[in-house]
């Protein structure tokens, strides 16, 4: 399999769909990390109520285990690497959960934004800046602040009728996002560096019992746990 390193290097200037569609050829034919599959457990309790949510331990990657880039992707791209893998992308609450909970919590490394920073030498560039914070430890844990997420969002709601992206994230040390909720200013095909995929399992446990992802949303006794929309409406680039 190509690193993730041969693969953004060989893609040269390539943008738009010619990039989205490697991308996703990658990981379709299985050239991602062994933890990219969500397996680090998230519990939300409140009262008599307990959600455990699935996630992986960090942004999806292209590459091996131990040679592996963490790969931004235009949100449809990344809703079809979500189905591949029968996953989800979070919501706002749960990408706040995911940093609250992370063992490793690393502080934002923005690039100087120019036009640059949708290239694919600026996603290289930026995954070097996280491998470097990353050096000593031991990565088999959550890690959560280095990227903003694509997120769901009912303010998306319904069908994305203006055909735009939300994203939210880079959390601080203070555990305040740099990127609030923004679902209005970049359109469905724009990606840049900074924004990148956390998967969350379509399954779930709720109060013991396993139950889908989607039917937390839908529950208005549980909902407000895990999305700060009750019900969450909007589940799908």
């Amino acid at each position: 399999m190509t690193t993730g390193i041969e693969f953004f290097t060989n893609l040269g200037n390539a943008t738009g769909s010619n990039r989205e569609d490697a991308i996703f050829n990658e990981f379709q034919a299985g050239n991602m990390p062994s933890w990219t599959k969500p397996s680090i457990e998230i519990m939300i309790t409140d009262g008599n109520n307990s959600i455990s949510l699935f996630v992986s331990k960090d942004y999806i990657a292209i590459g091996s285990d131990d040679s592996n880039v963490r790969s931004p992707m235009m949100a449809k791209t990344a809703q079809k690497v979500c189905d591949l893998l029968d996953c989800s992308l979070p919501t706002t609450r749960i990408v706040d959960l995911i940093w609250k909970q992370a063992v490793i919590r690393l502080n934002p490394s923005p690039l100087p934004p120019t036009s640059a920073m949708t290239g694919n030498p600026y996603y290289l560039q930026h995954n070097t800046k996280i491998e470097n914070q990353l050096a000593g430890k031991d990565c088999n844990q959550l890690i959560a602040g280095h990227k903003k997420d694509y997120v769901l969002t009912n303010a998306l709601f319904p069908n994305n009728p203006n055909n735009k992206i939300a994203i939210y994230g880079w959390h601080q040390s203070n555990g305040i996002a740099i990127q609030g909720l923004n679902a209005s200013s970049h359109s469905i095909d724009y990606v840049d560096y900074s924004q990148c995929i956390r998967l969350v399992s379509n399954n779930a446990i709720l109060n013991g019992q396993d139950c889908k992802l989607q039917d937390l949303f839908s529950n208005k006794d549980v909902a407000g746990l895990i999305s700060n929309d009750n019900p969450l409406k909007f589940l799908r680039y």
